[in-house]
């Protein structure tokens, strides 16, 4: 009979591999065996005992006696504890103790480490529909058990009109809980606590069934592949939907294709930038660029020395590049203001964003061409002692 006490087991409070494997050794020493020894008796190799004794493992159920024998101590003995389980489970008579004696979940839990999948469900099935009574604590015997078993178990739970306890899942099948997350989702109900155990492609034939509903995906988009999150994406799109909310589990080059697409029907690309590689946004400037449209959206997404690039392109067009200026580095400012200066061009615009030195070889340049009275621009961006030095170059 199976006891669904409520009492929660701590798992390694009575068996635990390390004292188990530690006892082991004492007793195979204190009877001045070998490992090689002690493996021959048991018909097993020596590294099993090895493993025992480092706590890597514990020995088989159906060991425990032999050992016991061998040691002249008892099974408790061994285990370091009283286990009436491990004693008729050593004997083989586990199942019809469980029919004559009381089980509680604490006492199975417990011995669940030494016993087999099998034996465990067998003494749980002795509840017989009482195991679906005691959901909260038969979940502590779930790594434990067989993945099938698990499987069968959570069909009943369905079944009997209880709620799945969220513990089952990480010990489900993928395929039942697939099956389980398509009923609830056929029912209107919330799946989003089955799609962490699902494989991406059964997350992906949810959220397209969701989608060709009309149904938000968000949910699902996480646990996809990126290419199923692509491919949604694009029939949203087509539909005219909005993808933002795609746009963070796809990859790069994926959103480069949607955004050439949305220049050649002549839609705003902004809400792609932020999630797009920096020279794909660069060749998007360009494009753009070269047909005359503003570019300016593009700037903060795109590496400093291709804005660069693109500053001087339109210096050479004698175009007004103050708009690039915030994105730049002082190198690429300073490489730009050096091109409209040999034009004979005005460079105050670029005088916040130059490095002092650079304002000061500018300036000394321009007295050149007009008197102290030409670089009066430049002075709030100097150091004090460039200003000093030019003040008494004059003066002498």
């Amino acid at each position: 009979m199976f006891n669904g006490s409520n009492e929660k087991p701590k798992f390694g409070e009575r068996f635990s591999t390390i004292k188990i494997g530690r006892k082991i050794s004492e007793l195979r020493k204190k009877n001045n065996m070998t490992q090689f020894e002690l493996a021959d008796r048991l018909e097993i190799s020596f590294q099993a005992v090895s493993n025992w004794e480092r706590g890597n493992s514990m020995p088989d159920i159906s060991k425990l006696p032999e050992l016991a024998e061998i040691f002249n101590v008892s099974i408790d003995e061994i285990l370091g504890s009283k286990s009436r389980i491990i004693e008729e489970a050593a004997d083989g008579r586990l199942e019809e103790y469980a029919k004559e004696n009381e089980v509680s979940v604490k006492e199975l839990a417990e011995a669940a480490p030494l016993l087999k999948p099998e034996q465990i469900e067998a003494v749980a099935e002795k509840s017989g529909d009482n195991l679906l009574d005691n959901l909260d604590s038969i979940t502590e015997l779930l790594p434990y058990l067989d993945e099938e078993y698990i499987d069968s178990l959570a069909k009943r739970i369905i079944k009997s009109g209880e709620e799945l306890p969220g513990s089952l899942m990480p010990f489900l099948s993928e395929d039942t809980v697939y099956e389980m997350a398509k009923s609830y989702r056929g029912k209107g109900l919330d799946i989003k606590s089955y799609l962490p155990y699902l494989e991406e492609e059964q997350v992906a034939e949810l959220a397209a069934e969701d989608a060709k509903e009309g149904k938000d995906v968000s949910a699902y988009l996480c646990y996809m592949d990126e290419d199923e999150v692509y491919n949604i994406a694009k029939a949203e799109r087509d539909k005219g939907k909005s993808i933002e909310k795609f746009l963070p589990y796809i990859d790069e080059e994926q959103i480069a294709k949607l955004a050439w697409d949305d220049v050649e029907e002549g839609r705003n690309i902004e809400k792609y930038l932020p999630y797009m590689d920096d020279d794909e946004v660069y060749n998007f400037a360009k494009a753009e660029r070269d047909n005359g449209k503003s570019i300016e959206k593009y700037l903060p997404y795109i590496d400093e020395d291709r804005i660069a690039e693109l500053a001087k392109k339109d210096v050479e067009d004698g175009k007004n590049v103050a708009k690039y200026l915030p994105y730049m580095d002082e190198d690429g400012v300073k490489e730009v203001a050096e091109l409209e200066f040999k034009n004979g061009r005005s460079i105050s615009q670029y005088l916040p964003f130059l490095d002092q030195d650079d304002v000061a070889h500018f300036a000394a340049e321009q007295i050149k061409q007009g008197g102290l009275k030409a670089i009066k621009e430049f002075l709030p961006y100097m150091d004090s002692d460039d200003v000093q030095e030019i003040a008494e170059s004059f003066l002498k």
